[in-house]
């Protein structure tokens, strides 16, 4: 079967969050359930773009953020050091949530969420709690996240 280069991101994520003491050490432990949901986020932010159902705003808001989180060379580069290179893309992912929450219903959302571990609930309510993870993107580069997004 013909697999995509999204496909093989997703797999390289969810085996570099299998090991996240390296992630704690750098960032806390407090961080470490936001990283340890980027798998599920990443495959949530690539199917609500195919949701024909959400208005354009939201299926572009989804993919982009999904494109930023995949891309290497974004304004934290993930080739030189994976666990610190990520921060960025863990807030994008819990920013795109948030206001994907706010820009449509939960409900309809919440139909392409796919965890056995977490509800889509529990993730609304960690992307609520996204400034800690704010706190540890050095500013120039969340002034250049929050810049995409919009």
């Amino acid at each position: 079967m013909f697999r995509y280069a999204l496909d093989h991101y997703a797999d390289l994520l969810t085996l570099r969050v299998q090991d996240s003491t390296r992630f704690a050490k750098r960032f806390g432990d407090h961080l470490v359930p936001f990283y340890q949901r980027m798998p599920a986020l990443f495959y949530f932010l690539r199917r609500v773009p195919l949701d024909c159902d959400f208005s354009a705003s939201v299926r572009h808001l989804s993919a982009a953020a999904a494109l930023y989180i995949a891309e290497q060379q974004d304004y934290l580069q993930d080739s030189a050091n994976p666990e610190g290179a990520v921060v960025d893309d863990l807030w994008m992912a819990y920013e795109a949530v948030a206001r994907l929450v706010h820009m449509s219903e939960e409900d309809k959302l919440k139909r392409h969420w796919r965890s056995n571990t977490l509800t889509f609930s529990e993730i609304v309510a960690l992307a609520s709690k996204r400034q800690v993870i704010e706190e540890r993107v050095a500013p120039k580069v969340l002034e250049q996240c929050q810049r995409y997004l919009t």
